[in-house]
């Protein structure tokens, strides 16, 4: 889906979402913590994957086997880059099972890192 109509599609549901997190956001930065850490978790999840196929691709049978036949493969160190639960966890348990079907996780971390980094560098 194209990101314009994907932002048209959940306009309403966004506002909602961005209403109802920013006050809790404000008055916990705990939570700004927890959601920045999260997010920084699930980049470099992505940049590890994108090692290993690099290493699939690119390199010898012997770099192949050291690296990637090693007792790690597939199993993440970084942890899980679900938004919902970490505001599930951290006690926001209406929020999260209120938004996790309507609103995709994508646009959700488009709304709550953008006020997550303007609460924390204020």
């Amino acid at each position: 889906m194209a990101r314009s109509i994907a932002k048209r599609k959940y306009k309403d549901i966004r506002k909602q979402f961005k209403q109802e997190i920013k006050p809790m956001l404000m008055d916990n930065k705990s939570l700004c913590m927890a959601l920045s850490l999260t997010y920084v978790a699930g980049k470099h999840r992505c940049f590890i994957h994108e090692l290993w196929y690099f290493f699939s691709q690119n390199c010898t049978d012997d770099t192949w086997k050291k690296y990637c036949r090693s007792k790690h493969m597939g199993k993440m160190i970084t942890g899980d880059e679900n938004i919902y639960k970490t505001l599930y966890f951290c006690g926001y348990k209406d929020i999260a099972n209120k938004y996790k079907y309507k609103l995709p996780e994508k646009i959700a971390w488009g709304e709550i890192h953008s006020l997550v980094l303007k609460i924390i560098n204020n």
